[in-house]
């Protein structure tokens, strides 16, 4: 195994880290963690099987190639703006829909097309992790 095989899939977790970090408040209740979380929910898994299927298609996210496209950030905003709404009016899914469509959205701008494409499946099952 070549050490460059890890470095994309590590980019795409990076996305999610980074997501998770900036609305932490939001990620927590949704993984159950705090005090005021729910402690029905059952996204971390959903979510843990959703990292593993994309670092399984680590060899094809290899070849691909990076392109990011810029006004794929024109999405990146309108979500954030959704999330502030959600927030504003108190509004739990309405956060952790915007905060859940931003990795997808994130992966769309930073890398290109080709690499949502490629993990469709994992980010269509991340969709199941919204706890409704």
């Amino acid at each position: 195994m070549h050490p460059a095989q890890y470095a994309r899939p590590l980019m795409v977790g990076t996305v999610f880290v980074s997501i998770g970090c900036v609305f932490w408040p939001t990620v927590s209740y949704l993984l159950g963690l705090g005090r005021e979380a729910d402690p029905s929910t059952q996204s971390a898994p959903v979510i843990l099987v959703v990292l593993i299927l994309i670092w399984n298609l680590r060899d094809e996210v290899a070849v691909l190639p990076i392109r990011p496209i810029r006004w794929g950030f024109f999405g990146l905003i309108a979500l954030g703006f959704l999330w502030l709404a959600g927030q504003l009016v108190f509004t739990r899914v309405l956060t952790q829909f915007a905060v859940l469509a931003m990795v997808p959205m994130a992966v769309f701008t930073v890398f290109g097309a080709r690499w949502l494409i490629t993990m469709a499946f994992p980010f269509f099952l991340l969709s199941f992790a919204l706890p409704v």
